[in-house]
């Protein structure tokens, strides 16, 4: 267990640990063990936040490819529901949906990867290290410190990204062919 201070012998203040215990007072192990506890409920907040938006645009997604699908065919008494000119529009707006929602995913990313990292700082100062042996072990299959991260472990990211990459070039596809 690494003891936390403000000052770091060989260079700069650590960010992370401003004031030392002995400056802090009697609470200071207290405290970090809230700090930590708030970081890790903040990141599966974040988390929580990734599934919301995800659904959200699913939904929004639905809705294009059914407004696109009543414009590739959909008549009303012989009537065009959506004039032809319009059709190929809704693909565009597919295309962009499509990746914002992929740079969505990415954005929540890299700021669960922020969080973790701030959580694994944390974890030298406490008795255990969950996250950090977890996370060593997904990447590496051992406890010991990763010798090739991502080696054994399949991102979610990749995984959840593989459904709006896939839209965006269906998209893509459909308004190349209405454009046509």
């Amino acid at each position: 267990m690494s003891a936390p201070g403000n000052a770091s012998p060989s260079g700069p203040p650590d960010p992370l640990y401003p004031v030392s215990p002995s400056e802090y007072g009697p609470k200071y192990r207290s405290h970090l063990l809230a700090q930590y506890k708030l970081a890790v409920e903040h990141a599966d907040s974040v988390s929580e936040r990734r599934a919301t938006t995800n659904e959200f645009y699913l939904v929004l997604i639905s809705v294009i490819l059914s407004v696109e699908g009543i414009g590739i065919g959909g008549t009303f008494v012989g009537t065009p529901i959506i004039p032809p000119r319009i059709a190929p529009w809704i693909g565009v707006v597919g295309i962009v949906v499509a990746g914002s929602w992929i740079a969505a995913i990415y954005a929540s990313n890299q700021m669960n990867r922020a969080k973790f990292h701030v959580i694994n700082r944390l974890e030298q100062s406490l008795p255990a290290a969950v996250f950090t042996v977890e996370w060593n072990y997904r990447t590496t299959g051992s406890d010991a410190t990763p010798s090739r991260p991502g080696h054994l472990y399949t991102s979610s990211t990749y995984i959840e990204s593989i459904v709006p990459a896939a839209l965006f070039v269906l998209f893509l596809g459909l308004t190349i062919y209405l454009f046509w």
